[in-house]
């Protein structure tokens, strides 16, 4: 049970900035009737959100004092819009199975999960949730769905709760605390699960309708306050933003003057289809199919060619080969030398003299009659 001196006041209600919690106290109580009564309050209480509430239920109306100190925690919390797949990763605060985005329409209603990740001996959490209230309206809160066998984060080992509250503390603040019976380390959960569930209604199909967390704590079972700042966002009906086509024009060709080179453009759109293609000759519409045969009466020289390709959204994207035109192979040039006469029983000395105008000579052979 968590100790804290306390000033109360006979009122209804008050606001404090104390976590949700269980707590015994000793007080100072101020009557309606003047005068200052002081001694330690027996009866324990918790404190639901911003509203102090005893274990019958009654508001109690004290108003706690003092100032928290935080300890640093890898712990996470995350809004997942389809609760309903939630093979949630224990042991690290990911994306795994947190689905931040996703299309509705006007006047959906639709349950939301907010999920703590990666806690350890978790006792109690305080969650606000923001969001524009223009834009969506709070229309149901639930602790869990245990009829769904979807129970809450804080009763993974048996644990009672002392009971959920999710409350709108102004247009578009929803406070939510939780926290567990007693201080028990044994009960109190480690790993990731749900630990509220919201309902809104759409009041609107505009894009970029923002559901934000903020003012996270967790405390665990020893009373250490963990401010969490690892927080998952969701979106409904986020804008996306078109991917342009993905093109491929195929790899750089050459070929000989006279000769023709067979191109063909590939384009996909990971996003939507492709609806048009054109080949281009240095910049020029050459065809406006995604296959084009160039003409055999290139010159010598080197040419672009670039596929251009436009999406169904009117994004495009280009991919772009040379083509190298090269003239025909000359032959070498070869001098066998003059004809020459000997006397049987000589011998006569040749040489082959070769040159290439356009290359190289790779080898020279001498035949006797056609015969190497």
């Amino acid at each position: 049970m968590k100790k804290l001196l306390v000033n109360a006041l006979l009122v209804t209600s008050i606001s404090s900035t104390l976590l949700a919690g269980n707590y015994s106290n000793e007080s100072e109580v101020l009557s309606s009737m003047g005068g200052v009564s002081t001694g330690t309050n027996s009866t324990n209480f918790s404190v639901v959100g911003e509203t102090f509430v005893s274990m019958s239920g009654a508001k109690s109306g004290f108003l706690l004092k003092g100032e928290s100190t935080y300890v640093t925690s890898s712990s996470g919390v995350a809004i997942d819009l389809d609760y309903t797949t939630n093979g949630y990763d224990q042991d690290t605060v990911t994306h795994t199975d947190i689905e931040t985005s996703e299309v509705v329409s006007t006047n959906t209603e639709k349950w939301i999960a907010v999920v703590a990740q990666n806690v350890e001996n978790l006792d109690t959490y305080q969650v606000e949730v923001s969001f524009d209230a223009s834009r969506l309206a709070l229309i149901a809160t639930a602790e869990d769905n245990s009829f769904g066998g979807l129970h809450n984060l804080l009763k993974k080992n048996g644990g009672t709760t002392i009971g959920f509250q999710a409350v709108e503390t102004g247009a578009g603040i929803i406070n939510i605390s939780n926290a567990l019976v007693g201080t028990d380390e044994a009960i109190a959960p480690e790993g990731t699960g749900l630990i509220a569930l919201l309902k809104f209604k759409a009041l609107d199909a505009d894009t970029n309708n923002t559901i934000n967390l903020q003012n996270v704590h967790f405390v665990n079972s020893s009373g250490s306050n963990a401010l969490i700042t690892n927080h998952i966002n969701a979106t409904f009906n986020p804008e996306t933003i078109n991917q342009a086509p993905v093109v491929n024009a195929g790899v750089d060709q050459t070929i000989i003057e006279g000769e023709s080179a067979s191109l063909q453009c590939v384009a996909n759109d990971v996003d939507g289809s492709v609806t048009s293609t054109e080949w281009l000759k240095d910049g020029v519409l050459v065809s406006s199919q995604d296959r084009y045969t160039t003409p055999s009466t290139l010159a010598v020289g080197s040419y672009v060619y670039s596929c251009k390709a436009t999406d169904d959204d009117g994004a495009t994207n280009s991919d772009a080969l040379t083509l190298t035109v090269e003239a025909p192979n000359q032959a070498p040039v070869v001098n066998a030398g003059a004809d020459q006469t000997i006397i049987e029983g000589e011998s006569a000395s040749l040489q082959c003299v070769a040159n290439d105008v356009d290359g190289s000579v790779t080898s020279t052979e001498w035949l006797k009659d056609g015969v190497l």
